[in-house]
């Protein structure tokens, strides 16, 4: 800690002036910080900091400071399951003002706004603008309207970010399965745009228990080239291993207690997938994904996802050893519960417009065949297939046994 260029005057007892004015130059600020009173609150610790140079200009009333981090860290408890926070770099101004009621006894109103603030670190680039402000409460224990932890407006933008990241900066107000999924789920890809909005008393964070007018988080970004192993192996049971959306772009959004994929377009395999949607209703007390997408592409890639996916042991390995040409169609939806993936519900479909289709090496080619083959978690059925083979038009109805 180095202070320079300090001015100090003040006018009552030294140990309580009246009134004060400082300015200084601080390098290498730090403060420790401080644990959550009560972990059962769910409530915030002291943040703390280090590598902070600040210049300011203060009085009893509030004041100024331009701030500077480079190479340092804050230290948010409470807030993330990480509570350290390492930046390469951040700067900004500070304003505060201190408003001391006209009973003696009731503690000031605090009020700190950050204004043009930048940072930047391994995972982030951005900027953001930020008001906090103490509780309407006269003090006691933190709560809902006291003065701790008070209220935040916040507002920023990303230019810059690790999708692999994103789990990173979930609050710990998110269901530790929802946040471990999305460490687990998302495995490549940047964000080169991102918004976020936060506006409520911050004991109410993320606010998904309280009507919207009283409060918002809200984070949308734009991820690109990520991979998304939807049914991580943390959750896939034996033989439950599903080939990963590849080269994944679309809209990730998470709306106080929800999470959204909106319109993503994907690869599985060989296919092209479009309009892969996904969503997390409630990410704090009962987290299940629903996800589905569909596409089109060669029907030999549509075979190997059968054979690389649980349909495999559902179809009882009957497209094993199929190969065709053309091209087919793919949809797929699954239902996920995050704290019981035992339970995940799947529905989907591969269908054939008038394809060659060779079910094994030594069975006749069926030609021009027209089929949809449905599966879920209980099997499969293919009703009304049709196909030209020895000389004539064959049908088809089958499915497995419960």
């Amino acid at each position: 800690l180095e202070f320079r260029r300090v001015l100090f005057r003040s006018t009552g007892r030294p140990a309580a002036p009246d009134r004060y004015r400082v300015k200084a130059t601080v390098e290498g600020l730090a403060v420790a910080p401080g644990p959550a009173p009560s972990p059962a609150t769910d409530a915030v610790g002291r943040p703390g900091w280090r590598g902070v140079k600040l210049v300011l200009d203060a009085d009893e009333g509030g004041g100024h400071a331009q701030v500077q981090l480079r190479d340092g860290a804050l230290w948010l408890p409470g807030v993330f399951a990480e509570p350290q926070l390492p930046f390469n770099e951040l700067k900004g101004q500070a304003l505060w003002t201190v408003t001391r009621p006209r009973d003696a006894a009731a503690p000031p109103r605090i009020e700190l706004r950050l204004q043009d603030l930048r940072f930047a670190n391994e995972d982030v680039r951005g900027e953001l603008q930020l008001r906090w402000q103490t509780g309407a409460g006269d003090g006691g224990q933190p709560g809902r309207g006291q003065r701790f932890p008070g209220r935040l407006e916040l507002a920023g933008q990303l230019t810059q970010a690790r999708a692999t990241a994103v789990a990173r900066y979930l609050p710990l107000g998110v269901a530790a399965s929802a946040r471990d999924y999305v460490a687990s789920a998302v495995r490549d890809g940047v964000v080169p745009k991102a918004s976020f909005r936060v506006r409520g008393d911050l004991w109410d964070f993320p606010f998904a228990r309280v009507p919207a007018a009283q409060g918002e988080f809200h984070v949308t970004a734009q991820v690109e080239r990520a991979t998304l192993d939807y049914v991580p192996a943390s959750l896939a049971g034996p033989g439950q291993v599903w080939p990963a959306f590849q080269d994944v772009s679309g809209e990730l959004v998470f709306d106080r207690g929800s999470m959204s994929i909106r319109h993503a377009r994907a690869k599985a395999l060989g296919f092209a997938l479009q309009e892969v949607n996904g969503r997390i209703d409630d990410l704090i007390d009962r987290p299940s994904l629903h996800i589905e997408g569909q596409g089109r592409g060669p029907v030999t890639e549509a075979l190997r996802f059968v054979a690389q996916s649980p349909v495999a042991g559902w179809t009882r390995q009957a497209l094993g050893q199929a190969s065709g040409t053309g091209s087919a169609d793919l949809r797929l939806r699954l239902d996920i519960p995050l704290d019981n993936a035992d339970a995940t519900k799947v529905q989907g479909s591969v269908v054939l417009p008038g394809n060659d289709v060779r079910l094994r090496p030594e069975v006749p080619v069926l030609r021009q065949a027209k089929a949809r083959i449905e599966f879920s978690e209980q099997g499969f059925r293919i009703a009304g297939a049709r196909a030209q083979a020895l000389g004539g038009e064959v049908q088809v109805d089958a499915a497995s046994e419960p």
